[in-house]
């Protein structure tokens, strides 16, 4: 699992199993999938980011730097610290379901099934 970050902000753009590395193909200008050692920049949902130290693409939002993570300790750590913050069970439920979500929009999409079953899992 590798962790996309801006490296202005060191907010998480995305966790993914393996970065969607890209370059511009000089024939067409098509973006084409690539080895790491080719790219130009990193796809994320669609978008396209600048790899930091290395040349920065026009139309990228923010440069990115790419980190191996752990998953579960990630998941468990942003657990921790929203569950941490809340007063009440409502608020731990509520709290839980929002990390659920979030847990959705940042792990790749072939994990959606597994996680749609944890939130039909969990206590009402």
């Amino acid at each position: 699992m590798f962790e996309i970050y801006d490296t202005a902000t060191g907010k998480v753009i995305a966790l993914a199993d393996e970065p969607r590395y890209v370059y511009r193909s000089p024939k067409n200008g098509v973006w084409i999938r690539c080895d790491e050692p080719d790219a130009e920049c990193v796809a994320v949902n669609g978008t396209r980011y600048s790899i930091r130290g290395r040349a920065q693409v026009d139309d990228a939002p923010a440069t990115v730097a790419i980190r191996k993570a752990d998953a579960a300790k990630r998941i468990a750590e942003l657990a921790k610290s929203s569950i941490a913050q809340a007063q009440t069970l409502d608020e731990v439920k509520f709290r839980f379901e929002d990390l659920v979500d979030a847990v959705i929009d940042l792990i790749d999409w072939r994990y959606a099934d597994e996680i749609a079953k944890l939130q039909q899992d969990m206590p009402s």
